[in-house]
């Protein structure tokens, strides 16, 4: 039973790393089809406890047309007006974030650490 438990965790962790790396190719290919441009903080989302301090950010698309995220607080609330970076793609404005953030790359790499953590684990059932 022990041998089937740690062949399984393997194949279960190789699954995880091969469909982590397939994932972090489509994931570079779509970020070569996304578009970066400028958008500015124009108000304040609220958190769980009814205080503002999430920044809405709104951008224009390629067409004109007005979108709007909201950007985790990572402790400092800029401006209204701040010029905050911003990340879209062009077929979807919707699917947007602040530029420069690992957002896209968020679940290969957890893919990834629960495939090695999985190959680990499976490697050191069979030494002990």
């Amino acid at each position: 039973m022990d041998n089937l438990l740690v062949y399984l965790l393997a194949a279960i962790g190789t699954a995880l790393v091969v469909l982590s790396a397939i994932l972090f190719i489509k994931t570079r290919r779509f970020l070569d089809r996304c578009i970066d441009t400028d958008g500015r903080v124009v108000r304040y989302a609220d958190d769980l406890d009814g205080d503002p301090i999430y920044p809405v950010v709104a951008f224009e698309d390629g067409t004109g047309k007005t979108y709007e995220i909201t950007r985790p607080s990572n402790g400092s609330k800029p401006a209204l007006g701040t010029i905050v970076r911003v990340t879209y793609y062009p077929p979807d404005p919707t699917n947007a974030w602040a530029a420069g953030t690992v957002t896209p790359w968020v679940i290969p790499s957890v893919l990834t650490l629960g495939g090695v953590g999985l190959i680990v684990t499976a490697v050191v059932m069979s030494i002990v």
